[in-house]
């Protein structure tokens, strides 16, 4: 099972409440505990 911790997004007010997918395109460290995301908001 993926665990996933979003932390420090920013200038999220601009997204409607309802209506917003986030995708999230992340890497899988081998012995790590940590990764840089990207994160890209649709807007319906």
């Amino acid at each position: 099972m993926i665990k996933v911790v979003l932390e420090n997004l920013t200038n999220l007010n601009p997204l409607p409440p309802q209506g917003t997918i986030l995708i999230i395109g992340l890497l899988h460290p081998q012995d790590g505990s940590g990764s840089p995301v990207s994160v890209l908001a649709l807007m319906q």
